[in-house]
């Protein structure tokens, strides 16, 4: 029988936890209003238009947290996958963004533990790693659609964030771009809506589960890094499946990621917050969480 909603499951001592999430039906996206309030960019704002339903039609599970260091490892020594490079870090001394040829998860430009999430990872490897997960297992691993992602990262909550409308609890509740940072990185300067006005203690990367979980009893499903997901990139909903499936085309020349992470701008610290990238781009901002199919 298959596990019932919020059991934690772990297939092997290599596999990360996973929560069951239900079956269920939820409003993906954001309205006009919520964007506002989020001071979302007139520029980016439509991407999370318009809200629509979408059911989901079976229970599924999803992991615990982000993939660890540790855990991506494990996965790294069993197939000796090469690392990639030409990760883009942040130069503490130029203060800005730049690839850099020898960094990859293991030296992401920034001191981490195996307990903090892997970064530098392109599609590629994410889907890899799942692969894997699958060969070692015996069941199916893979990387959330973007409805399945979004769905577990509102939890039942039809807020801006689980937690409520607005920002004013962030920094306990999320790694994000706060004043940790940007003291850190020279300080606000002119860019307001880069930063949150508090602190959560963390300039990089946190270890997975620094912060509470959502009602579903997932981890940092806000912030701390970006998550690959399966979909290809579109400029708005307009035409979106509404049954959880992931949205696929032909000419699929980005993919969506998720999440929101230690750097990003503030709007995107938030469950319909989205954005893209090249699969084969690899960041000190971006990792992944999996998926595993039930019966």
């Amino acid at each position: 029988m298959a596990p019932t909603a919020g059991a934690v499951i772990r297939d092997c001592p290599q596999c990360p936890e996973l929560v069951v999430v239900p079956e269920g039906t939820f409003v993906m996206g954001s309205t006009p209003a919520e964007s506002a309030a989020a001071k979302v960019s007139e520029d980016t704002a439509a991407r999370e238009w318009p809200a629509h339903s979408v059911r989901i039609p079976k229970p599924f599970a999803i992991g615990r947290y982000e993939v660890t260091r540790g855990e991506y490892r494990a996965f790294v020594a069993a197939t000796r996958r090469a690392d990639g490079g030409d990760c883009i870090t942040w130069d503490q001394a130029d203060g800005r963004w730049q690839p850099v040829a020898t960094a990859s998860w293991r030296e992401s430009g920034f001191p981490q533990g195996e307990n903090h999430p892997a970064v530098c990872l392109d599609l590629a490897d994410s889907a890899a790693y799942a692969a894997w997960l699958s060969s070692i297992s015996g069941q199916r691993y893979r990387l959330p659609t973007e409805a399945e992602w979004e769905y577990a990262a509102r939890a039942g909550t039809t807020t801006m964030n689980t937690w409520g409308d607005g920002y004013e609890q962030i920094c306990g509740q999320a790694n994000s771009s706060d004043l940790t940072r940007a003291q850190a990185h020279g300080g606000i300067g002119d860019q307001p809506t880069r930063f949150f006005t508090c602190r959560d203690g963390f300039v990089y990367t946190s270890p997975v589960g620094s912060f509470p979980a959502n009602p579903f009893g997932l981890h940092d499903m806000v912030g701390n890094i970006w998550e690959w997901v399966q979909d290809c990139y579109t400029e708005t909903y307009e035409g979106a499946p509404v049954d959880g499936s992931a949205w696929m085309r032909a000419d699929c020349a980005r993919r969506v990621v998720r999440s929101g992470a230690w750097y990003s701008r503030i709007w995107f610290l938030r469950p319909a917050a989205r954005s893209r990238e090249l699969p084969t781009f690899r960041s000190s901002t971006l990792g992944l969480r999996v998926v595993r199919e039930l019966p």
